[in-house]
C-alpha cells in the first residue's frame, strides 16, 4: 500500500525526504523550498534527513540559507536523523 505522494514500490517502510545527506563533510543548502510534507502511519517524512552512521556528520563548516517550509514540525520534522 503506497503512502500519499509516494512512488509505488515493494517496500512501504522507506522514508520520504526532500534532502537526504549520506556523507561526512560540509553540506551547503541554499534557497530550497520544502512544500507539503506530512508523515503518516506508513511512512516517515522529513524535509532534511541525514544518516546517523557517521562519527562527525557535517561539522561546523556546514551552512544553510534561504530555506522555506510551508508545513509545521508537527506534520513532519524539518530535520530528522535516521
Amino acid at each position: 500500500m503506497p503512502a500519499d505522494r509516494s512512488f509505488p514500490n515493494r517496500r512501504g517502510d522507506l522514508s520520504v525526504s526532500g534532502v537526504y545527506i549520506d556523507a561526512e563533510g560540509p553540506s551547503h543548502l541554499r534557497n530550497v523550498s520544502f512544500l507539503n510534507f506530512k508523515k503518516n502511519e506508513i511512512r516517515h517524512e522529513a524535509a532534511i534527513e541525514w544518516h546517523a552512521k557517521y562519527k562527525f556528520h557535517n561539522g561546523i563548516s556546514t551552512s544553510s540559507s534561504g530555506l522555506k517550509f510551508n508545513f509545521p514540525p508537527s506534520d513532519a520534522p524539518h530535520m530528522y536523523k535516521r
